[in-house]
């Protein structure tokens, strides 16, 4: 995730099974073919792979769209098209947007621990479902 802190990106948070992140797709790649262009580098990251960096980011609604310009951080809040996309970079809107906060900074020592508990979470959640699922032991054995 740190090849982000250097140049300029957007970077979609999405998950698979979020219906607006899939409506979102079509028009997403096709400004991403647009990365030369506007010198910038477009990403996308699974939320449901990829915790700990929803967790670094806050992400708590989908899709969660990022600007981010030599590590400083700004929430994209526009419209979901194709050419505010190409706009808000070719433009500068970007620079009309309050930055992320230092303390909720994603490169921040708190929010690197915030990311290792989403992490954690990931891990306990799949204890709990190899328990009950695969080794069909009850709900509570995973609390004890």
């Amino acid at each position: 995730w740190t090849e982000i802190l250097k140049g300029e990106w957007m970077v979609e948070f999405m998950a698979p099974w979020c219906p607006a992140c899939r409506a979102l797709q079509p028009t997403w790649d096709e400004f991403s073919g647009w990365t030369e262009d506007l010198e910038i580098g477009v990403g996308q990251v699974d939320v449901t792979s990829s915790p700990g960096l929803s967790g670094r980011f806050m992400v708590t609604a989908l899709p969660t769209i990022f600007h981010v310009k030599d590590g400083v951080f700004r929430q994209y809040r526009g419209a979901r098209d194709k050419d505010s996309f190409i706009s808000f970079v070719e433009d500068k809107k970007w620079s009309q947007v309050e930055e992320i906060s230092s303390w909720k900074d994603p490169s921040s020592v708190q929010m690197t621990m915030v990311s290792y508990f989403f992490k954690l979470s990931m891990v306990l959640r799949n204890v709990h479902t190899t328990l009950t699922e695969e080794y069909q032991l009850p709900y509570w054995v995973s609390y004890v």
